[in-house]
């Protein structure tokens, strides 16, 4: 039991370590320019495509007790940006963590990096599921997309964590929430439905075959 506690401590304290641990990548995109680039008028169109909801206590998570759910929900969106009059399109995911109708985070990942985020997310849950039976000294898979947004797994001994995080521009202010690994499952669904509404509407991304 003992031994069991140390664990889920010290997975906690790496989780929490390389959460701030935060370094945006300096180079924007097309589509980070059209949103950070002052004196413009930018059209944004925002379709949400789903949400995982989330528990309170991690539900079936590492460090909780079962049962008790929050309103608090991991939602993905299509996000598309334009200046009214151009043809151009700058496509992006859509991602907030809400509870009811407050917001309390934001970050997305730009055209080129949804198909890794798709990725990442199935290739978490494939190999959380193939190495749970293994003792392994420290195992961390990870996707950090440009704005901030980071999808994380990470197994000491045989305990296992999910975590999503969002950056706010200081290491400070980086909101994280754990999951589990269902809900990365469904996370990694609703990024597919996302990117197949992104496509419809001409982003033209390249659909990862599954792992």
């Amino acid at each position: 039991m003992l031994a069991a506690s140390l664990r889920r401590g010290i997975i906690f304290s790496l989780l929490l370590t390389l959460g701030s641990a935060y370094a945006g990548d300096e180079a924007l995109s097309d589509y980070e320019w059209q949103l950070n680039t002052p004196g413009r008028t930018l059209f944004r169109d925002r379709t949400p495509v789903g949400q995982v909801p989330l528990s309170a206590d991690g539900g079936k998570g590492l460090f909780a007790k079962k049962g008790k759910t929050s309103g608090e929900q991991l939602q993905v969106l299509s996000d598309i940006a334009f200046q009214p009059g151009d043809t151009m399109r700058y496509f992006a995911l859509g991602l907030r963590l809400i509870d009811g109708d407050q917001l309390i985070a934001e970050s997305f990942a730009d055209a080129d990096e949804v198909p890794g985020l798709l990725s990442a997310a199935r290739y978490v849950v494939s190999t959380a599921t193939n190495i749970a039976d293994t003792e392994r000294s420290e195992t961390e898979i990870y996707f950090q997309s440009r704005a901030g947004f980071k999808l994380q797994f990470v197994q000491v001994g045989k305990a296992q964590a999910y975590v999503c995080s969002f950056h706010a521009g200081n290491a400070e202010r980086t909101v994280s929430r754990a999951l589990t690994g269902d809900q990365v499952s469904i996370f990694a669904d609703l990024i597919d439905l996302a990117l197949f509404e992104l496509n419809r509407q001409g982003a033209g991304i390249k659909i990862p075959k599954s792992n």
